[in-house]
């Protein structure tokens, strides 16, 4: 539960304060605080009350603090987004909002081991019985979270269900205590798992279009009104940036400043036959380049299918045999070669205004 709230966090936080290392570090120091707070609590709370029951009731507060994330995290981000303070502080504080279940998760294992413990003779194999089982139990949570869950559930319901699971859980620590209370909230958490709230975009004023949790990142597409005019559609990988736009009045424009500076180059070039293109986003600078130079083909390399597959879904990205497309790491494609030679080659990837470092 731990690690798969960790991962959870980065997707809930990127929408608003992006995927840079300000806040991957900040998530992980916030964590590690958390988890050491609840391990001291959960050590002093094994001393004075080591029951069953007890684990129970930690594992149903744990439940509590993870369903309440998604109904919370809306309003406390989109104010630390509009915020002028220092990224670095603002992820530490949106970062806290994870703290409470994970200092509650930090406190079940000293107060699991204290509960299985039965004779000083046995107390090492049995505590290091237990830290064998949970860091195996982290390890599943980090594969089915990473590899697969993201992508198929989404971040807010696979929090819903993650809560879920912790309230099941604590049937199995001890079944009786508050049985009514708990069977109605497993029920009402097994509903709202099920109809997930709809995530609340970093516009209000925005009307969402599509929301994709990929297995690289949260994909938000929404139309923003233009006044007098049909509006504008536009894809963010992130916070306080756009990453691709389109006018619904005039799909062929380029309406984000920069994009317009890739036309130096055909101006520039008077043979420009072959292209290359890193980072596709809806894929206008491509098809921008196709239509000023009929002859050209261009290749674009973007790492993310699920960004190809929302360009071909709501921007009207349309199969062109000009246009060949390959879903990589764009290092790893210019590494790999081929004897391939471009006459001009596009960098379009960029997170929170800077290129990734690999890239540059």
């Amino acid at each position: 539960a731990v690690m798969s709230l960790e991962l959870l966090a980065t997707r809930v936080l990127a929408p608003h304060l992006g995927t840079s290392l300000f806040t991957w570090t900040a998530l992980i120091a916030t964590f590690l605080l958390a988890l050491a707070l609840g391990a001291w609590a959960g050590g002093t709370l094994a001393d004075r009350a080591p029951r069953p029951r007890t684990l129970a009731l930690l594992l149903v507060a744990a439940s509590a603090a993870t369903a309440l994330l998604p109904f919370a995290a809306a309003p406390l981000l989109g104010w630390l987004a509009a915020s002028p303070a220092d990224l670095r502080l603002r992820a530490l504080a949106a970062s806290f909002l994870f703290a409470p279940p994970a200092a509650l998760l930090g406190a079940v294992s000293p107060l699991a081991a204290r509960i299985r413990i039965q004779t000083v003779n046995s107390c090492g194999a049995q505590v290091g019985r237990l830290y064998a089982v949970s860091t195996l139990g982290s390890l599943a949570g980090t594969l089915a979270t990473g590899f697969f869950l993201l992508a198929w559930i989404g971040s807010a319901r696979l929090l819903l269900l993650q809560a879920l699971l912790l309230l099941a859980a604590s049937f199995l620590a001890e079944p009786r205590a508050l049985l009514p209370a708990r069977g109605a909230a497993l029920v009402a958490l097994a509903l709202s798992a099920m109809l997930a709230p709809a995530p609340t975009l970093v516009l209000p004023n925005a009307q969402l279009v599509a929301d994709v949790d990929s297995p690289y990142q949260r994909l938000l597409v929404f139309d923003l009104p233009l006044a007098g005019r049909a509006p504008a559609r536009v894809l963010a990988m992130g916070a306080e940036e756009y990453h691709s736009a389109q006018l619904l009045d005039q799909p062929a424009a380029l309406p984000l400043d920069y994009t317009r500076f890739f036309r130096l180059a055909p101006a520039l070039l008077a043979r420009l036959d072959r292209a290359l293109t890193i980072g596709a986003g809806a894929y206008s600078q491509p098809r921008d380049l196709l239509r000023q130079r009929p002859t050209a083909r261009v290749d674009v390399v973007e790492l993310d299918p699920a960004v190809t597959e929302l360009a071909a879904s709501h921007f009207g990205l349309q199969p062109d045999a000009r246009l060949r497309i390959f879903h990589e790491d764009g290092r790893t494609f210019l590494n790999r070669g081929g004897g391939a030679v471009y006459d001009a080659i596009f960098l379009d990837v960029f997170r929170g205004r800077t290129v990734p470092f690999h890239l540059i």
